[in-house]
């Protein structure tokens, strides 16, 4: 008969000899357990500080300085949140380029991200894509 040194400290069900006291089905899990990548929010990442493989070729490790990713991040939402209200307040897309200074493909990019992660009701809110105005 097998002996076990540990109980599971995840799931505190199964035996386990492994040194990280995780058994096999909860180790497999928080290694597969992925989230949105903290630079560019598009690719799913499993590495504990939460950046892609796509933008860690840009920002090397040794290179790797939080707050300039964090003032990016912030940026980012700074501008993402600039579209969104204007296209809440019945501005085109066109409008929107014109005003922040984006292309209106990156207008529709974030408008589109913004209704899917929303993904609250089967129903889109009704700024968000007026087929009236693709300008």
């Amino acid at each position: 008969m097998r002996t076990y040194k540990y109980i599971c400290k995840k799931c505190h069900s199964r035996q386990t000899n492994s040194p990280d006291q995780l058994c096999s089905k909860c180790r497999y899990a928080e290694k597969s357990a992925t989230k949105p990548c903290i630079i560019c929010h598009d690719i799913k990442t499993a590495s504990p500080d939460g950046v892609c493989w796509r933008c860690r070729k840009k920002v090397p490790m040794e290179e790797f300085d939080e707050n300039k990713l964090l003032k990016e991040a912030i940026a980012r939402y700074k501008r993402d949140l600039m579209v969104l209200s204007h296209r809440q307040d019945g501005l085109s897309y066109g409008q929107i380029a014109k005003i922040t200074g984006i292309p209106v493909s990156t207008c529709h990019s974030i408008v589109s991200r913004a209704t899917r992660s929303l993904s609250i009701s089967d129903e889109s809110p009704a700024w968000a894509f007026d087929n009236k105005d693709k300008t």
